[in-house]
């Protein structure tokens, strides 16, 4: 019976001997322990993570005492010593057993301890950001998980950073840069493949924000419909998006055949020269028209590869006579992948 209970675990077989179940077995062991060896173990026990030692220390107020608090702990086996110098429970039924005994108020004040404790020594955002969140100050929690999504970002950790940039306007969904945030959430979620989900937030955003800008954040979620397959939806925000710039999509194959080869005609006696011009020095309507034809042209790619060669050749011959010199490298680029492919 012993055997089973313990679940084959050595740990757990020799703190149940003597006792019926677990729980039973882990409060006769913590009854025996010094105060100071007993708040040490319910900060680690508390904490999502592995802990610095002087971290845990500090949360547990235990600066005098750690020394000989962490010698009863090691010498029972409740916790261990990593080789970072970073301590954990010995077990993690231990640290679930050990969390049933401290009760919600006591929980809430450990947190707050534990970060402070983190805080003071720089420790990991997200780590703080549990902990903040635990303690009920969700504002600073909030500051620290935009931190780490931020992190996870630089790192190309795009679903991560999407659930970090989703705790944060959760959290704190009054924040003053709650906007930027979503955008930052759809950037996350497009670049981890999530389409769909992408095209969800950048629809919310586009309620808050002014004309302008809703446009081309509409003209961002259906370009992420299209190439999640959401087709139908997709095309109707790219219609209207390309309707509201004085563009449009062509109605039929032979329409689109017909425009591709027009546009490619006068691209061929237009040439490939430009003068080179800043985008500041652009007008901001003309940028909004390449940039729609640009992205819908990429939405559209695995779907319907006529049409977006139609957009593509618009969008380039547009960016010539801009003279903008990334749009024209990026046009330049996706056309010649569709003349390849012709």
């Amino acid at each position: 019976r012993l055997a089973a209970g313990a679940h084959g675990n050595p740990f757990l077989l020799q703190a149940l001997a003597g006792h019926d179940d677990l729980d039973a077995a882990l409060a006769s062991r913590l009854a025996h322990l010094p105060s100071p060896a007993r708040h040490l173990l319910e900060t680690v026990c508390l904490a999502k993570a592995p802990l610095p030692r002087a971290a845990c220390a500090t949360a547990a107020n235990l600066t005098q005492a750690e020394a000989l608090a962490l010698g009863h702990l090691r010498a029972g086996r409740l916790v261990l010593v990593r080789g970072d110098g970073t301590i954990e429970p010995y077990h993690d039924t231990l640290r679930r057993a050990v969390e049933r005994t401290i009760g919600p108020t006591e929980a809430l004040a450990r947190h707050a301890s534990i970060a402070d404790a983190l805080a003071r020594f720089d420790g990991d955002p997200e780590l703080l950001a549990a902990h903040l969140h635990a303690s009920n100050q969700l504002d600073a929690a909030a500051d620290q998980a935009l931190r780490g999504a931020h992190r996870a970002m630089s790192t190309l950790a795009y679903n991560h950073a999407a659930d970090l940039f989703s705790k944060v306007l959760a959290w704190a969904p009054g924040r003053a840069d709650a906007h930027a945030v979503r955008l930052a959430l759809g950037t996350a979620l497009s670049n981890a493949g999530r389409g769909a989900d992408a095209a969800e937030v950048l629809l919310v955003a586009a309620r808050a924000a002014p004309a302008t800008e809703a446009l081309e954040l509409k003209t961002r979620a259906g370009a992420q419909l299209l190439r999640a397959g959401h087709v139908e939806r997709g095309l109707d925000l790219t219609r209207t998006a390309l309707k509201a710039r004085g563009l449009s999509l062509a109605r039929s194959p032979q329409g689109a055949f017909a425009s591709m080869v027009w546009t490619r005609a006068r691209l061929k006696l237009r040439g490939y020269e430009f003068v080179r011009r800043p985008a500041s020095a652009i007008d901001r309507a003309e940028l909004a028209r390449i940039d729609t034809l640009t992205s819908t042209s990429i939405g559209l790619a695995a779907l319907d590869s006529l049409r977006a060669s139609d957009l593509m050749s618009q969008a380039l011959l547009r960016a010539l006579d801009a003279g903008e010199p990334t749009r024209i490298a990026v046009c330049l680029g996706y056309e010649t992948a569709f003349s390849a492919n012709a």
